[in-house]
């Protein structure tokens, strides 16, 4: 399953209570959705937000995090750059939390549901229609302007850079895209994502193996040249640094961990 337009979503299914999982670090946002059960999230080894039923939550850039299932929980998760800037309840550091009420909440369930059937569909248009339920949730969290709005030539960076069918020859082609001379763009970038250009891209592409590596077939040779790493024994290099486990050893946990749930 290629990433299209920079958006990556899965879904996890009653994962049983005590499974953890560690994710790297993040240069994108993250939304997870959460209709039952609990899981508590974890940075730098504190605890920042239980996932609880009902809740929405959004992770910005920059943090890694890892993740700890407390009961039976399911979660529908995403990875994309918003059009709109979140303006959530801070809960800590980089998370925001939204939890509506019951009415507005089935609707955000049912629009993220909607956006990952057409995700896994792959219909004409599909990037189109699922940005726009993504952003119709995030618009329902808005309650007020936010002043510290991501710059939108940043934005177009982030988008530019989570597709990787986009091909560019260096990074100062990036920022010639956006408009902006080498060094602004740099310095922005680095201060609203937290990382360079070049680390931002690499987390996507790892993150979009990690989708390929729990939804197909396709060798790790195969998984290593359709997210962009040349060779593949840097991409096993760099996917180990980024999980603490390489392709194949990640692979083999989510099989046994499907079959344990069965």
């Amino acid at each position: 399953m290629k990433s299209e337009s920079g958006i990556i979503m899965g879904k996890d299914s009653r994962v049983q209570p005590g499974f953890k999982w560690f994710g790297p670090r993040a240069f994108d946002w993250n939304m997870i959705v959460t209709p039952e059960g609990s899981c508590s999230v974890f940075s730098e080894n504190r605890r920042l937000c239980e996932l609880t039923q009902g809740s929405v939550f959004l992770f910005s850039p920059g943090r890694p995090r890892s993740y700890e299932v407390k009961t039976t929980w399911t979660g529908i998760w995403c990875h994309f750059v918003p059009e709109h800037t979140p303006d959530w309840k801070r809960c800590s550091g980089n998370c925001y939390r939204c939890c509506p009420e019951e009415t507005v909440f089935s609707r955000i369930c049912d629009s993220i549901t909607e956006a990952y059937e057409l995700y896994l569909s792959r219909s004409p248009g599909w990037h189109i229609l699922t940005r726009h339920l993504l952003e119709e949730i995030v618009l329902r969290g808005n309650s007020r302007p936010d002043l510290n709005a991501v710059p939108p030539q940043i934005l177009h960076a982030q988008r530019l850079l989570n597709d990787l069918n986009f091909h560019y020859e260096d990074f100062e082609e990036i920022a010639h895209l956006t408009g902006l001379s080498r060094s602004v763009f740099f310095r922005l970038f680095r201060e609203h994502t937290g990382t360079t250009p070049q680390r931002y891209r690499e987390s996507r592409m790892l993150r979009l193996a990690t989708a390929l590596l729990e939804a197909s077939d396709l060798t790790l040779n195969e998984i290593a040249s359709r997210t962009g790493f040349s060779d593949p024994y840097y991409f096993s290099h760099r996917f180990k640094a980024a999980f603490h486990q390489s392709p194949g050893t990640y692979r083999r946990s989510l099989r046994v961990n499907a079959d344990s749930g069965k």
